[in-house]
């Protein structure tokens, strides 16, 4: 296994692993210095998620590790002899995904309104794919923008290009849900996945396979195959 992606809701990672009680103190502080409860909330459950899933494959103290990050502001763990990772959160969902063959990318959106994607889609979709998109119906135009964005943000989290990048500049084919992309040298497997209550998934890696996605979910299994 090349990567894995888990995902699942920020609650039920709370619940599972309470992050708030063992995130090292700067890392807590900081997550408590933002303003809304939900936002707080998905912060601890992202980087519980992710310092927990580093502790097992390093075999180490899952508080213990030092995270740190480049100038681009992507972390890494600090020696870099551990796997890749990357994080994320939106509307009381988390991602995490991990690699060892390379870099990873990952990017969970909640859905929203067509209303809101027609606002922003001249914003990340370059110009034939906008002309396209627009002559979709409206459920299809928000479920599309949807997937696009969650592709199109894990690619640049993969690259460490963040907010800095440009998502129009990703030559993404708009009905693909799995596809080959070019970016600095590299190529990356990219792909979505719609996952419970409107939320969708987009990973990005430059290793030989994809990931693994696994969902976390209630009950005797911790995971569930995607």
């Amino acid at each position: 296994m090349d990567g894995v992606v888990v995902t699942g809701p920020a609650d039920l990672v709370i619940r599972t692993c309470a992050p708030e009680e063992w995130l090292p103190l700067a890392e807590a502080e900081a997550i408590r210095r933002h303003v809304r409860p939900d936002d707080r909330a998905a912060r601890f459950a992202a980087w519980g998620l992710a310092r927990t899933l580093l502790g097992l494959a390093c075999a180490a103290d899952s508080a213990g590790l030092a995270i740190t990050r480049d100038g681009a502001g992507r972390p890494h763990l600090a020696d870099r002899a551990g796997p890749d990772f990357n994080l994320s959160h939106a509307g009381g969902w988390v991602a995490v995904g991990l690699s060892r063959a390379g870099r990873i990318g990952v990017d969970v959106e909640q859905a929203r309104p067509c209303a809101i994607w027609d606002a922003v889609a001249a914003d990340f979709l370059p110009g034939d794919a906008l002309a396209l998109w627009s002559g979709l119906g409206e459920a299809d135009r928000a479920a599309t923008a949807l997937r696009q964005w969650c592709m199109r943000e894990a690619v640049l989290k993969a690259t460490g290009e963040g907010l800095a990048g440009d998502l129009r500049t990703l030559d993404l084919p708009l009905n693909a849900r799995h596809a080959h992309i070019a970016r600095g040298g590299r190529d990356y497997r990219v792909g979505t996945l719609d996952l419970a209550d409107g939320h969708g998934l987009g990973f990005a890696t430059d290793a030989a396979s994809p990931p693994d996605i696994l969902l976390l979910c209630e009950g005797d299994g911790a995971f569930r195959m995607a």
